[in-house]
């Protein structure tokens, strides 16, 4: 709710150079229990001038729920509309944009240039995380709490989002002074008032995780950054964990620019894990594009080999295919039902006509 009363505060300020901008506010579909709390008090914050409920079929609870929290406001439902030729779940659609977000290229300012190299063979950006001019404040989570000493595996090989803090306010417990993060002090300090009141936060609220050494913000204390004072500016993809040298190795389309103005302005950046689908396409780029340049290879050589030529290749084929395998990271190749539990199995049921209940 915050991240959405923020958004529409930078509408309101986008009013007074573009007056008459329009604005549709594209709600989350989940209306029942909470998200319709949810839903009722965006209403009654934003005083939207139309209301539309794509449904014609109810809950009527819920239509009900939103005219009680228009007052004045109109409220219209729409049938909604389904397509039969839907040949790609949200699922795939969010792949699909997040491969295109990785395969921009930042060099292009004024139009949209996409490289087609897979990210594995992309060098990545090397990050400093530990000791003096590190380059990221710390990691926080959203939603599940990794203890510690599971960061490393919780933040290896996903995808992060890179928040720009523009002011120490963003953080809920952080004053002018930088915490203690070399004594464990486990008192609870009283919540500054952005969280809960009956809310307490742990000391210190940034931690070092055991071994790797990463800027931990205390999982106990389940906090979240404020939008007023911090800013995304893009996402990134954890490639690797130098933990000898302390350095996060992340691959982004990110302007170098961006990441060079924050630092010139002396603000501090915090990576930000949450619930993004696992990249299991970055993985796997590199093998798919071989297999696709081996096909073409293959196709060509049929054209002007013979058959001879031809099994040899295919034979050639056989043994790429096992060697691209090697030193892929978070890829394993299973065979068959290998890997799967006995549930993911073709379930055969057997009848036993013969039997009757006679015995005969």
């Amino acid at each position: 709710m915050a991240c959405a009363i923020d958004l529409f505060a930078h509408y309101r300020n986008l009013l007074s150079t573009t007056p008459n901008c329009p604005l549709v506010i594209n709600t989350s579909g989940w209306v029942l229990g909470t998200g319709l709390e949810l839903l009722t008090d965006l209403i009654a914050k934003i005083h939207p001038t139309d209301i539309i409920y794509m449904s014609q079929e109810g809950p009527w609870d819920v239509v009900k729920s939103l005219k009680e929290a228009a007052k004045s406001t109109p409220v219209y439902t729409l049938p909604s509309q389904t397509s039969e030729y839907t040949t790609r779940t949200a699922a795939h659609l969010r792949t699909m944009q997040t491969m295109s977000y990785f395969h921009l290229d930042p060099k292009s300012k004024d139009n949209l240039v996409w490289n087609d190299t897979p990210l594995t063979a992309i060098p990545p950006w090397e990050i400093k995380y530990s000791g003096e001019s590190a380059g990221i404040l710390g990691i926080i989570c959203y939603g599940e709490q990794p203890p510690a000493d599971l960061l490393f595996d919780s933040i290896n090989g996903s995808l992060v989002a890179v928040v720009v803090i523009d002011d120490m306010a963003a953080i809920p417990g952080w004053n002018s002074d930088e915490p203690d993060t070399m004594h464990d002090n486990s008192d609870p300090i009283p919540s500054p008032g952005v969280q809960n009141d009956t809310q307490t936060l742990q000391n210190p609220l940034l931690i070092r995780t055991p071994i790797s050494d990463l800027p931990y913000f205390n999982p106990f204390n389940s906090i979240s950054l404020l939008p007023q004072h911090s800013h995304c500016v893009g996402m990134a993809l954890v490639r690797g964990i130098d933990i000898p040298r302390r350095r996060l190795q992340v691959l982004t389309p990110i302007s170098p620019g961006i990441i060079e103005e924050a630092s010139e302005q002396g603000k501090n950046i915090v990576l930000v894990s949450g619930k993004f689908d696992t990249p299991g396409w970055a993985y796997t780029e590199d093998m798919v594009k071989t297999s696709v340049l081996e096909k073409e290879g293959k196709k060509q050589g049929d054209e002007e080999g013979s058959d001879e030529e031809m099994d040899g290749d295919e034979n050639v084929t056989e043994v790429g295919k096992e060697h691209s395998f090697t030193n892929v990271p978070w890829v394993e190749r299973l065979e068959g039902s290998q890997g799967r539990g006995v549930g993911a199995r073709v379930w055969r049921v057997r009848r036993d006509l013969g039997k009757s209940d006679s015995g005969d």
